[in-house]
């Protein structure tokens, strides 16, 4: 029986690097006009109206989800959430002509969620990850599409002075700010979901 291969570099190491790079950036605030909506992880189809949409929500404190995606701890805008379930067993079914790194669609109630790969959006070429298979599926956008998760870690609440906002969008418009005490991104969703929609 062959090994598997061996990872070009140690993962630990690559996530340091990885975070370093994004803590030297440029950051500040990003405005967003996405509604401000909360689900509850005991109840993920419920929806609770928790703030004013009209307000920024990057001027007050906010709570987000952290979730980890091949050992990288991201965070979600909780308001942003639009459910966490659990990734089927069977396969879903995939468009024709799409990339790698979409995995096909999941379907939820009357929404067909188009389910990606976050790693390789997130990191492409960052580390040769051993692709532990994902256990949930995050759905953003109005469900329009999935985030594919190793592990649901726990809600957490921030102020602004707790992160460190982007200011330019540059190469990763998926990426919002750092917060610097959890170390760990905080997703742009509406940045996301408009590079995934602009990719063929």
């Amino acid at each position: 029986m062959s090994k598997p291969p061996s990872p070009i570099v140690d993962q630990q190491d690559a996530l340091s690097l990885y975070m370093n790079d994004m803590l030297t950036s440029s950051l500040e605030v990003l405005i967003s006009d996405e509604p401000a909506i909360q689900h509850t992880l005991d109840q993920p189809n419920k929806v609770v109206i928790t703030q004013d949409a009209s307000k920024d929500w990057r001027q007050s404190p906010f709570q987000a989800l952290l979730f980890e995606v091949q050992g990288l701890k991201l965070a979600l805008p909780l308001h942003q959430l639009n459910g966490i379930f659990s990734y089927p067993e069977t396969k879903l079914p995939k468009l024709p002509g799409k990339p790698a790194w979409y995995l096909g669609l999941y379907q939820h109630q009357e929404y067909r969620a188009q389910v990606v790969d976050t790693a390789h959006i997130i990191m492409p070429g960052g580390f040769n990850h051993a692709h532990i298979p994902p256990k949930y599926i995050i759905l953003i956008d109005n469900h329009n599409w999935g985030l594919s998760c190793n592990t649901i870690l726990e809600v957490i609440t921030l102020s602004p002075d707790d992160v460190k906002w982007r200011k330019q969008l540059g190469s990763r418009s998926w990426l919002a700010g750092t917060a610097l005490k959890q170390m760990c991104s905080i997703l742009n969703v509406t940045m996301l979901s408009k590079q995934l929609a602009q990719t063929p």
